[in-house]
């Protein structure tokens, strides 16, 4: 029973980034559920990408708001 030790605390650490990750998610107007779900399932795997689509993606000042009408000389 001495071996679950280290499984609980990788367990552990996994919940925590799922809940960190959600709660980020969340309240930057993404999906903080899946983001839970996605990171405490896959661990540092789902971190990562956490990272790389999230934090590092487009800010949301940048998304493109699709209810402008697109001109061909960029005006609105």
């Amino acid at each position: 029973m001495a071996a679950d030790g280290p499984l609980v605390l990788v367990l552990l650490l996994w919940g925590v980034l799922g809940l960190v990750a959600g709660a980020h998610a969340a309240t930057h107007q993404r999906n903080g559920p899946f983001w839970f779900l996605a990171v405490a399932l896959t661990g540092l795997l789902g971190a990562a990408v956490y990272v790389v689509l999230v934090l590092l993606g487009r800010d949301d000042a940048e998304a493109v708001d699709v209810d402008d009408p697109v001109t061909m000389t960029g005006e609105k």
